[in-house]
Order: C-alpha cells, then sequence, then structure tokens
C-alpha cells in the first residue's frame, strides 16, 4: 500500500459519515462490541457467538471481494492485503502463517486482538467477529463457505489468537 488506509479515509461532516474506497466504516471501541458479545452469549449460548461469526464471515468476504476487484490482486494478494487493513484499522497485528489454496486453508495469527483484550480472561476462546473475518477471507478465496476456529486465544492465556480456515 503506498499509502495507509486511515490516511485514505474520507469523512463527510455533512453526513457524519467515514469512507474507504467507496465503503462506510465506523469507529466502534472494542469494549462496546464486547458488551454486545456478552450479551449474546448469555442469552443465547453457542448461537450468540454464532451471530457474531457470521457477522464477521459477512463483513471479511465483502471486503476481500470488493478490494480484490478494486485493486486486482490474486485472491492470494487480497488475503494478504486485509491482513494488513485489520491491522490498519486497529484490530490487531495480523499475519497469514498459511496460505494454501491446494488444501484450501488459512491460518492466520493475531497479536493484540482488540476483542480479547476487551473481553478478559476467558476459558473459552472468544474473538468471534475475528474468526468470522478469517472465514469470509478464505471464503472469498477458495470460492465457497469455509469453516474456521480459534485454536488459540489471547483471553485464555495465549500468546496471540490463531485462525484457521478451511
Amino acid at each position: 500500500m503506498e499509502k495507509g488506509v486511515l490516511e485514505q479515509m474520507i469523512f463527510s461532516p455533512e453526513t457524519g459519515s467515514l469512507h474507504f474506497n467507496g465503503v462506510r466504516y465506523m469507529i466502534v471501541r472494542p469494549e462496546t462490541l464486547c458488551a454486545v458479545q456478552r450479551l449474546a452469549e448469555e442469552q443465547f449460548g453457542a448461537a450468540g457467538a454464532a451471530v457474531l461469526f457470521e457477522s464477521g464471515r459477512t463483513g471479511g468476504r465483502l471486503s476481500t471481494e470488493k478490494y480484490g476487484q478494486l485493486f486486482r490482486l490474486s485472491n492470494r494478494e487480497a488475503a494478504f492485503y486485509m491482513c494488513e487493513m485489520g491491522a490498519q484499522i486497529g484490530w490487531g497485528k495480523f499475519s497469514i502463517e498459511t496460505f494454501n489454496e491446494e488444501e484450501q486453508k488459512i491460518v492466520v495469527t493475531v497479536h493484540h486482538s482488540p476483542f480479547a483484550a476487551a473481553y478478559g480472561p476467558s476459558d473459552k476462546p472468544v474473538c468471534h467477529f475475528i474468526r468470522g473475518v478469517v472465514a469470509g477471507i478464505a471464503e472469498s478465496a477458495f470460492g465457497h463457505a469455509t469453516e474456521a476456529a480459534e485454536t488459540s486465544c489471547l483471553a485464555c492465556g495465549g500468546m496471540h489468537c490463531t485462525f484457521e480456515a478451511c
């Protein structure tokens, strides 16, 4: 990226909107999303986590498709772009450990997940939004729905969060 994502954001004072390449974004505190997450988990259990996962999947898929087409990126390049963008917009430091088109598998490590930090200590992984985003990236890259697991989580005492999508 020549210019960073934040440098390319356009704020419209007239509409109170923030855009990057025609896509609207908004700034939300991680604690706000974690409050939604806790309520969803309390009310619906695993189904609450699934709602957050599917929300992340939608955003990950739509953004990967949009920026892949806009910047004429290969599937691999689009996945790496999304991880770079994730770091630039405050979602933690993303790193693709594995991108295997033959096995149709992506493994992403995220250091400093804002979701794990805001959620606090947990006995189970809590980064459902990021897990969904990684699934959406994989879905866009491989052309079919994928599942994703958070195999390590900062909130569970891990050094970082790791996501595997296939």
